[in-house]
């Protein structure tokens, strides 16, 4: 999945857990756009599907009371398992699961990190999803694999600095 399915099944979640699956509702939240639009974001006609901009992902992630960034990761629901990702979505998945590990990491330990150490957490972790999934194995994809890994880490690092 590419950064524009990712964010078009957000949407449609959202819209059926949130919104009664009626984007009507979703735009009237916005206050800004009109339905058309957003039925654009999950038509599945390549002449009316318009992919989701950055601007307006954060505004319907505002206007659902989910956090900067949720319409861009896979969630649980969402999830495909055994999905393949071609080579030219390996270096974005990398990239996402980077900074989710970093923002994961400083939520569970409830610190903030320098922007320098944050940096290079990023980093590390980037480069160490896209060494996995070049070699053919498995990522941690959901939310919840994610948290689970991240989780480990914190323990490990807490049991190291002791």
């Amino acid at each position: 999945m590419d950064i524009k399915q990712i964010r078009e099944k957000n949407l449609i979640a959202i819209l059926n857990e949130q919104y009664g699956g009626e984007p009507a509702s979703l735009s009237k939240a916005l206050g800004q756009t009109t339905s058309s639009q957003i039925s654009r974001y999950i038509s599945n006609k390549p002449n009316t599907f318009r992919p989701i901009g950055d601007n307006m992902a954060r505004q319907i992630e505002t206007a659902a009371g989910k956090p900067s960034g949720w319409l861009d990761r896979i969630h649980d629901e969402i999830a495909e398992p055994g999905a393949n990702y071609t080579s030219e979505s390996i270096e974005d998945l990398a990239e996402e699961k980077g900074l989710w590990f970093a923002d994961e990491f400083e939520r569970q330990l409830e610190i903030r990190l320098s922007a320098k150490d944050k940096r290079e957490l990023f980093k590390r972790a980037r480069d160490r999803y896209l060494r996995e999934l070049s070699q053919g194995n498995k990522i941690p994809i959901t939310e919840s694999e994610m948290t689970a890994e991240v989780i480990d880490f914190v323990e490990i690092s807490k049991q190291i600095n002791k």
